[in-house]
């Protein structure tokens, strides 16, 4: 057994501490250059290069004069070597941390000059034979180690959780080693080897760091990515929903059309041919000098006319319903709605002369943003449509209001205590041209509640019936509008 330790003793003898590290920054140096080529970074490469000059100068330790304590040219001459790495892994590090271009640039000066100094001052000492301690020398260097450890601490602010911290405290470990050895009166082979383990933690720690950017980098590109598909999956859907939105109101409004011309030609053709045939009277009733008969006749085809005329012009606020988009602006509900109520009272007072009129009441509704056109146009014809079919009936109340808002949506009714309809008709009273049983005498063109749906449908809301016969009728609808109650 004392045979084999004395073996394994003797094989490992010719070998120092510094030829390890030496041995050590030659893998780094591979290392280095390996990252440099993944991920091209410039820190890499002046790491690599860096590296292998502190691997010459580390291997070359034996031939350095070493343990001799003054500066000569047997221990000089490979000073460069020490500097060059130095020099290489400081400017790295100022590279690798996150900093503007103008802190950069001042931090590479105070790498640079203190090196410059060093070289330079040492040639003129050994030139002039000047007896000056090598620790001493060395510590001209120690600028160009403190500034960039200072700022990598000051860098953890800026990128907490990458180790700026931690490698800023290893290098500012290098002059504190310096000047514990110079202080003990150790000498530079001492200094050499402990200064030699803080320049591989800090090294090994940057490209610790930097594998860490990249996969951080990597993470954020993945859900930047993932978000991209997410919002595009989004943009898809809603353009999909809002295709099968634009065909569904094109079916409707083709089918609207049809409809419409089947309505129109039924609904124009009898006073037209109305018209014609009072036309032709009234000719034979003034041929035979009958001028009472023949104003008879002339009253009803103006009586038609202005039949035809009601008709176009509820077939012209259905266009403008369906061509209209929606456009909000700040407007105050209860005063559009009284507005909309007086419209709506003067054109049915108008057009039933002598008939009284329900009364109206209009509950406060506060203020929002909404479209006042469309607004104005769902009133005034839920308005219209309470009176005219509830006409000389004296006891029936008609009133506009708002319920709480729901998600978002404001919900207003239009509501009555007169004739009702069937419940069951609900649905059907929002086509085109549709007349409700029982509403057959009251005149009407079927488009009402139709124009009124189109133009809730614009704000994007809903609208429902509810009623009764002989229970009156409620007109509930929502529309999105913005502002507080």
């Amino acid at each position: 057994m004392d045979g084999m330790r004395a073996d394994v003793a003797q094989a490992l003898q010719p070998y120092s501490a510094n030829d390890l590290l030496a041995l050590v920054f030659l893998i780094l140096c591979g290392l280095f250059l390996l990252a440099y080529r993944r991920t091209a970074e410039t820190y890499f490469k002046g790491l690599s290069a860096g590296m292998l000059l502190a691997c010459a100068a580390w291997g070359t330790t034996r031939l350095q004069s070493p343990g001799h304590p003054y500066v000569d040219w047997a221990w000089f001459w490979a000073q460069p070597l020490f500097a060059g790495a130095l020099l290489l892994i400081s400017l790295s590090l100022v590279s690798y941390l996150p900093l503007q271009d103008k802190a950069r640039r001042v931090l590479k000066w105070w790498i640079v000059l203190p090196v410059a100094v060093y070289l330079g001052g040492t040639t003129m000492l050994l030139m002039l034979d000047v007896k000056v301690l090598r620790l001493w020398a060395v510590v001209v260097q120690l600028p160009a180690i403190i500034a960039p450890a200072v700022v990598a601490m000051y860098c953890e602010r800026k990128e907490p959780g990458m180790g700026h911290f931690f490698i800023g405290a290893s290098v500012l470990s290098l002059p504190l080693i310096t000047l514990g050895v110079a202080l003990s009166g150790s000498t530079t082979l001492v200094l050499r080897f402990w200064t030699g383990i803080p320049t591989v933690v800090v090294t090994v720690t940057m490209l610790t760091v930097s594998l860490l950017r990249d996969r951080r980098r990597l993470v954020d590109e993945i859900e930047r990515r993932r978000k991209a598909e997410a919002d595009a999956l989004e943009a898809n859907t809603m353009l999909e929903r809002k295709v099968a939105e634009r065909t569904a109101d094109l079916q409707e409004m083709v089918e609207g059309l049809e409809s419409f011309n089947r309505n129109i030609s039924h609904d124009l053709r009898g006073p037209l041919g109305g018209i014609d045939m009072l036309a032709f009277v009234a000719e034979q009733h003034l041929d035979r000098g009958d001028i009472e008969a023949a104003k008879t006749q002339i009253r009803d085809i103006s009586q038609q006319v202005r039949h035809s005329h009601g008709t176009v012009d509820a077939l012209l606020l259905l266009a403008k319903t369906l061509e209209k988009e929606a456009h909000r602006i700040p407007v105050d509900l209860t005063q559009l709605a009284n507005s909309s109520v007086r419209e709506a009272t003067l054109a049915v007072s108008s057009r039933f002369s002598g008939k009284k009129l329900p009364s109206v009441e209009v509950l406060p509704m506060a203020q929002g943003t909404a479209d006042p056109d469309l607004m104005r146009i769902i009133w005034v014809n839920l308005v219209s449509n309470a009176l005219k079919f509830n006409l000389d009936r004296t006891d029936v109340v008609v009133r506009l209001g708002r319920d709480p808002d729901v998600y978002g949506l404001a919900h207003f009714y239009v509501s009555d205590n007169g004739i009702g309809f069937d419940a069951g008709e609900a649905a059907r009273a929002f086509e085109p041209f549709q007349r409700l049983r029982g509403t057959a005498n009251v005149p009407g063109y079927g488009l009402g509640l139709n124009i009124v749906r189109r133009a809730v449908e614009r704000q994007g809301g809903q609208v429902m019936a509810e009623s009764a016969p002989g229970q009156g009728t409620t007109i509930r609808f929502t529309v999105p509008i913005a502002g507080k109650r």
